[in-house]
């Protein structure tokens, strides 16, 4: 009787799946996501380490937190493998370098495979993770750019492999197009800008931009600012663009100002407010030559007057010359400041040459004053004696109705498709 119920608890712990030996088992909910390459029959294995890392890349773009790899008929060490896969993409892949914190995993031998349970603990969210766009060229981040900065947008995560871009020339991007176009982005940008990795050719960039105001303030400025080009623009009394030209920066030169808050460094301040600096000049300028689609760049540079200083002023192109034209000195000086060469300011003024097209035209300011109604300020107009827009909420796409006018909106020119 006892060598029955001894067989019979034999036969019941065979039944039962436990054996003989001591064998620590763990139960494992498999990863089977998808993009990270082929899979063994039943969908779950990762059998060599080219498909180890598509499948962590794979956790980490769905932001899957807890996840589970079976190892059958791998080759090479599971083990060894995850770990250099796991800090490899923590230190040197963008996505991982920027998106987690860390990755942290067991083993478990189980039967004839190995399980390893994953556990990812993310720095960003899903959404910001679905954020990230993929770029090839520096004229693709240009235009990413110009449309986060154009709409207002506070921040971007952007994933380019390009070994000519860094932080510095993002910001120097920023710069340009807010530059190109002071009306579209009626307020300076300050954009911070980290890469992830540290270093690479392949990197995340994430940019964390402010402009000082609200959205529906920034919003608002465009909106008037946009309207008031206009309207100054078919007032100017001139002939051809050499006359417009002049007529427009003597316009700006009556908005002048030694005194005045941050909006007199913008197009704002200068052609709503009738407060401007050099800076906001030279922005002024730009906006109202972009409208009459007459080519024209914002330079920034130095000017030794009594002492070495920041300086802003302008090149526009006349008859496919470049020439500068430093608005905030035309009232003192115009023959000096509208229509110079480099060589009539060189001394003097001080830029980096190697990012502006060279000046060396024969038109002076004697032949753009003839063309604009015979010099002075015949045909520049006052912006005191032009009622402002309404500064109400902006319209909704397609409310907002220009004027017929002779002029074009918008013609901004970037650094990179005028120099040299």
């Amino acid at each position: 009787m006892k060598l029955r119920m001894l067989s019979l608890l034999l036969v019941c712990l065979l039944l039962s799946g436990c054996g003989l030996y001591n064998r620590d088992y763990a139960s494992a909910v498999p990863f089977t996501g998808a993009g990270s390459g082929e899979r063994g029959e039943d969908g779950r294995d990762i059998l060599n380490d080219t498909m180890l890392r598509g499948a962590v890349l794979d956790l980490i773009s769905a932001h899957v937190e807890q996840a589970s790899f079976r190892f059958t008929n791998y080759s090479g060490s599971p083990e060894a493998d995850l770990d250099r896969v796991c800090q490899e993409i923590l230190s040197s892949h963008p996505l991982g370098a920027w998106a987690l914190a860390s990755i942290d995993w067991t083993f478990s031998h189980v039967v004839s495979y190995d399980v390893a349970d994953l556990h990812l603990s993310f720095l960003k969210n899903p959404d910001e993770i679905a954020s990230v766009v993929f770029l090839s060229t520096e004229d693709e981040l240009r235009d990413a750019l110009r449309d986060r900065l154009e709409g207002y947008a506070a921040g971007a995560a952007l994933r380019i492999a390009d070994p000519s871009v860094d932080e510095t020339q993002i910001q120097l991007l920023v710069k340009d197009l807010y530059y190109a176009d002071p009306v579209g982005i009626a307020a300076e940008p300050v954009c911070a800008v980290r890469g992830y990795p540290a270093e690479g050719t392949d990197r995340i960039y994430e940019l964390s931009i402010d402009y000082g105001d609200s959205l529906t303030n920034l919003r608002q400025r465009t909106s008037v600012l946009r309207r008031q080009v206009l309207q100054v623009c078919e007032k100017l009394d001139a002939e051809a663009p050499a006359g417009l030209a002049l007529a427009a920066a003597q316009t700006v030169s009556m908005t002048m100002k030694s005194e005045g808050d941050s909006l007199a460094s913008t197009a704002y301040g200068s052609l709503v407010e009738s407060k401007a600096n050099d800076k906001g000049a030279a922005l002024a300028y730009m906006a109202l030559c972009a409208a009459l689609e007459i080519p024209c760049r914002v330079v920034e540079g130095q000017y030794n007057g009594t002492q070495l200083r920041a300086h802003w002023w302008n090149l526009v192109c006349l008859e496919e010359q470049w020439y500068h034209v430093d608005v905030s000195r035309l009232e003192s000086e115009p023959r000096q400041a509208f229509l110079a060469t480099d060589a009539m300011l060189r001394g003097r003024f001080f830029w980096d040459t190697g990012r502006y097209p060279a000046c060396a035209g024969g038109l002076r300011y004697a032949d753009a004053a003839a063309l604009a109604g015979g010099g002075a300020l015949k045909g520049a107009v006052s912006i005191l004696e032009l009622p402002v827009p309404g500064a109400a909420a902006p319209p909704s796409d397609g409310e907002e109705s220009a004027p017929a006018v002779r002029v074009g909106w918008p013609v901004a020119v970037s650094g990179s498709d005028l120099a040299g």
